[in-house]
């Protein structure tokens, strides 16, 4: 039996007609999918419903980050704009120790007042560094800096007495 189906298939039509029922099968497939995807475009799609759910976090009184703010160390002036704030740095009272360092700012109304790491200024900005040229503050997610004001420096000859003086 297996050396008569085997001498049959080895006839040189059989590969020709295998071949032609294969092309007719994939065109009528193609063509029953498109009556049906023609069928469904009157069709409603609804999207499935999802459920939000919110959630409240473990334990409310933490809303900080358990490691503290990152603060990146090496910071130049493509990361840090100057602030558009009406703040201005009076003074610094920088230590090696971050936690002692302070500043010194004057609000928009002209009142000073000292400021340490993590205190928060008008306007909900926070303090994240202190340095020897200013301070970086957290506004909105991002990075603002306020530097000391650059006086330059005018070193002239010491002044002589009047004439009228030395009598």
């Amino acid at each position: 039996m297996y050396s008569e189906i085997k001498a049959f298939l080895l006839k040189p039509l059989v590969p020709l007609l295998l071949s032609i029922i294969f092309i007719l099968w994939t065109i009528v497939q193609v063509i029953h999918t498109s009556i049906n995807i023609r069928n469904n475009e009157d069709m409603i799609v609804s999207r499935p419903q999802v459920a939000i759910i919110k959630t409240k976090p473990v334990i409310p009184s933490i809303k900080r980050p358990l490691f503290g703010d990152y603060v990146p160390e090496n910071l130049n002036e493509t990361t840090v704009k100057e602030s558009m704030l009406n703040l201005h740095v009076v003074g610094v009272l920088f230590s090696k120790k971050e936690e002692d360092s302070q500043v010194i700012i004057r609000t928009a109304s002209g009142e000073e007042h000292t400021y340490k790491i993590g205190d928060t200024l008008p306007g909900s900005v926070i303090i994240k560094r202190i340095t020897p040229e200013g301070v970086l503050l957290g506004r909105e997610g991002g990075l603002e800096s306020l530097s000391l004001p650059k006086n330059p420096l005018n070193f002239q000859p010491q002044a002589k007495p009047l004439e009228e003086d030395k009598l």
